[in-house]
């Protein structure tokens, strides 16, 4: 009888030991996927920061309406003067020959 619990007692603590050691290593396991899945969120966190800044930068290409009238503005502002710097010209050319004229 003695002999059968030691033998029970030596698979017991055989077991306990197996047991103890699956422990460890589904620990393990379980700090590995951590950190795997810790590594993948900082990941997707670094795509999604980086891709909400192209946002932002495409934001400020967009034309807007209001961009688009002060463009025009702008245009039409940068034109009318290049032809009034050229009527100009074209009034002191027209001066100038206007004051040969009496001495001809």
């Amino acid at each position: 009888n003695f002999s059968l619990l030691e033998a029970q007692h030596v698979q017991l603590q055989s077991e306990t030991q197996q047991l103890k050691d699956d422990l460890v290593q589904n620990n393990k396991t379980i700090h590995n996927h951590g950190k795997k899945y810790e590594n993948q969120l900082y990941g997707i966190q670094s795509e999604r920061d980086s891709l909400l800044l192209d946002i932002e930068n495409l934001k400020t290409k967009i034309m807007t309406p209001a961009k688009l009238e002060n463009l025009r503005q702008n245009l039409l502002r940068d034109v009318e003067m290049i032809y009034k710097q050229h009527l100009s010209q074209t009034e002191d050319e027209v001066d100038s020959y206007s004051a040969l004229i009496p001495l001809l």
